[in-house]
C-alpha cells in the first residue's frame, strides 16, 4: 500500500474511514491527537536531553529513540513502517528496500566514525548529507522529523559540537529538508553553520 500523504488514511495505521492514526489514547480528532502528540513527545525529548539512551548510534538506536518518544501513543512507535509514504513531491524509501538502505547508511556511518575529530566544515557538510539520507529513508509512519532531529542531536553532542534547534524557525528547515532530499544541501549548510556551537570538550 502507498500513502500519497499525511492527509491519507490506511488500512494498517489509521483508523476504519479515517486519517487519524490508530492511537494508545484512542483520540479520533486529528486535532486532538495533534495536541497530545506534541505535548507528550516534548517531555519524552527534554527527557532524552537530561539523559540520552546509551548505545552505538546505530539504526537499532533510531528505533529505540522513537519508541522512546511515540511510545505512550502509537503501538508502532519504534517498529520500521508497513507502507510506502510520499509527501508533496517526495517520495521516500520503498518499503522493500528499507533494511538495505539503512544498512548502507548506518555502516558508513561507523565507517566514519561518527563524524568524530572532523574540521567544522567538513563535519557540517557530511552531517549534511547524512541528514539528507534520512529524511529520505523516513523509516516510521510517523515523527520521522523529530526522532532524526534528537538523533542528530545526540550524534553532535558526541562529536563534540551542540547543534541548537532554536537558532532555526520550522519553515527555515523545512525548506532547508527539502533541498536536501534533492541533494541540493547549501541552505542546510547555512542552517548548520549558524546553529552549532562548538565545544570545549576534546573530541575523540
Amino acid at each position: 500500500m502507498e500513502i500519497k500523504d499525511y492527509t491519507t488514511n490506511d488500512k494498517i495505521y489509521c483508523y476504519e474511514n479515517s486519517n487519524v492514526l490508530i492511537n494508545k489514547l484512542d483520540l479520533k480528532n486529528g486535532k486532538h491527537l495533534e495536541k497530545a502528540e506534541r505535548y507528550i513527545t516534548t517531555l519524552r525529548l527534554i527527557d532524552l536531553e537530561r539523559k540520552p539512551l546509551k548505545g552505538e548510534l546505530n539504526f537499532e538506536m533510531l528505533k529505540r529513540m522513537h519508541e522512546y518518544i511515540f511510545g505512550d501513543i502509537y503501538e508502532f512507535a519504534g517498529k520500521v513502517r508497513k507502507v510506502n509514504i510520499s509527501k508533496d513531491s517526495s517520495q521516500f524509501c520503498y518499503v522493500q528496500y528499507l533494511d538495505s538502505q539503512s544498512k548502507e547508511i548506518f555502516e558508513k556511518l561507523k565507517q566514519d566514525n561518527y563524524l568524530k575529530n572532523l574540521d567544522k566544515d567538513i563535519f557540517i557538510e557530511k552531517l549534511v548529507d547524512y541528514m539528507g539520507d534520512m529524511i529520505h529513508l523516513h523509516p516510521f509512519r510517523e515523527g520521522n522529523g523529530r526522532v532524526t532531529r534528537e538523533f542528530f542531536r545526540v550524534l553532535c553532542l558526541e562529536a563534540g559540537y551542540k547543534l541548537d534547534y532554536s537558532k532555526f524557525n520550522k519553515n527555515e528547515i523545512l525548506n532547508a529538508d527539502i533541498d536536501a532530499y534533492n541533494g541540493k544541501n547549501s541552505r542546510l549548510i547555512g542552517l548548520m553553520n549558524n546553529g552549532l556551537i562548538e565545544l570545549i570538550k576534546k573530541r575523540k
